[in-house]
């Protein structure tokens, strides 16, 4: 009787605690995304402001900062944003190992702090455009 009880109670303590690990990793239904888009492109002194990175940071300091790389064309595009507030940033890119690309624009150093950028941004439901025109 002993044995079987010990048994029995030994299978719950195993149980219990790899049915919670299972419900933790299949995320109890958790929503994956807000379906909230921004994309758009970065221009400096009327040029793509080619390989930089744009940064969204909300105002209320919810969440990480989003980043995306601008391509070639200045062209960005960030996904899975909560609709509110965000301070932008733009920071230019590093030196380009292929030759054929265009250098990185000159971005002035304004521009990569949320208190100092002057871009801001109000995200709303859905898929949306955003240019910025960034100037010296």
């Amino acid at each position: 009787m002993y044995t079987s009880v010990r048994r029995g109670a030994l299978a719950c303590v195993v149980a219990v605690p790899l049915t919670a690990l299972a419900l933790g990793v299949a995320g109890c239904g958790s929503k994956s995304g807000t379906g909230n888009e921004v994309s758009g492109t970065v221009k400096f002194d009327g040029k793509p402001a080619a390989f930089g990175t744009i940064t969204f940071t909300a105002d209320d300091g919810s969440g990480a900062p989003v980043s995306s790389i601008l391509d070639e064309a200045g062209h960005y595009e960030i996904t899975n944003l909560k609709e509110g507030a965000y301070k932008v940033t733009v920071e230019p890119g590093g030196p380009r190992s292929n030759p054929k690309d265009p250098p990185p624009a000159k971005i002035p150093p304004r521009y990569a702090k949320p208190a100092t950028s002057g871009l801001t941004y109000t995200v709303t439901s859905g898929k949306q455009t955003k240019d910025f025109d960034l100037t010296p």
